[in-house]
């Protein structure tokens, strides 16, 4: 089974697509960039929902770590902020899908 990794600091958020996602997946969960961090490091997942606005250590800086260590899930990013710098630094840093906050689970 595939690990996919959530860090979103809302815990609903977190809570209601680990429900929807755990039969599919093996869902590991975090709420904090720096927790996100190290849980990408140690567990490897094949698959990161990433809120790009997380407390502590922002998704765009953990993303280059993660690329600057050679660690490369297939990402899909989530932020209520949707600019051409994000757009640009998705690109750069391999985010495949892109999806503005707050959106439906079901999404």
């Amino acid at each position: 089974m595939q690990k996919l990794l959530i860090a979103d600091c809302s815990e609903a958020y977190r809570t209601a697509l680990t429900a929807a996602l755990q039969s599919s997946y093996h869902v590991l969960s975090c709420r904090t960039g720096t927790e996100a961090w190290e849980l990408l490091r140690r567990e490897r997942p094949d698959i990161f929902i990433l809120d790009l606005m997380l407390p502590e250590l922002d998704g765009l800086t953990l993303l280059e770590r993660a690329c600057a260590d050679g660690l490369h899930p297939m990402v899909m990013a989530v932020t209520p902020l949707l600019s051409p710098y994000v757009f640009q630094c998705a690109q750069r840093l391999g985010i495949a899908y892109l999806v503005r906050k707050p959106c439906d689970i079901d999404a």
